[in-house]
């Protein structure tokens, strides 16, 4: 069992695109009348036809990156602010209509190390 997309809801679905892949540096493709952004084997589906953007909150999804310190790098080059930066772990970013999307280290929330 896996996750197979989850949806952004956005203004405009061609600068958030764009946004993606100019700065983010994810590829995505159309399919239909929708588009996808390609996380690996998963999508976000990008999307701006089912209401108004709900931005500005901790709601959030998280993609893991094993290269996180080179990322973060690579965003910061480009202009993108990382919102708390955990370095070398963690971070977050939001996107033009402030969905907040964070990055991650591969980690296992079971494994001993992490129980509180």
């Amino acid at each position: 069992m896996r996750i197979e997309h989850v949806t952004l809801l956005v203004n405009n679905r061609g600068a958030t695109l764009e946004f993606f892949k100019d700065k983010l540096g994810f590829e995505y493709r159309f399919v239909n009348k929708h588009a996808w952004v390609i996380v690996g084997d998963q999508y976000i589906h990008i999307t701006e036809d089912s209401g108004s953007p709900v931005g500005n909150t901790f709601h959030h999804f998280c993609i893991e990156r094993d290269d996180i310190t080179e990322y973060a790098k690579q965003l910061r080059d480009k202009g993108v602010e990382l919102i708390d930066e955990d370095e070398g772990k963690a971070f977050f970013v939001r996107d033009l209509d402030g969905n907040l999307i964070e990055f991650m280290k591969p980690w296992n929330p079971d494994a001993s190390e992490n129980k509180h």
